[in-house]
């Protein structure tokens, strides 16, 4: 059973954030873009590596929301998409 990212106030790292880290980042804009279709998103989370944990990866992504607006997606709803992208 794999570890939860988050358990109540403790991250963990996992072996998703290490494997988002070592992609090229062309690639992991691709990734990031079948989360959500706005490439300013998929490029602004790939610019913003190395992620140290799930926390930090959640994080640029709601700042990058936050930043741009209207990406086509929710926060929460990104937050779910990627949180199943560290599991993979």
């Amino acid at each position: 059973m794999p570890k939860a990212l988050w358990d109540w106030n403790r991250v963990y790292p996992t072996d998703g954030i290490r494997r988002l880290n070592a992609f090229p980042e062309d690639e992991l804009v691709t990734e990031f873009m079948r989360l959500c279709a706005d490439r300013r998103w998929a490029r602004g989370m790939a610019s913003v590596r190395p992620f140290r944990d799930a926390a930090e990866l959640l994080e640029a992504s709601d700042r990058l929301v936050d930043r741009l607006g209207d990406v086509g997606r929710t926060k929460q709803q990104l937050r779910q998409d990627l949180g199943r992208l560290l599991e993979l």
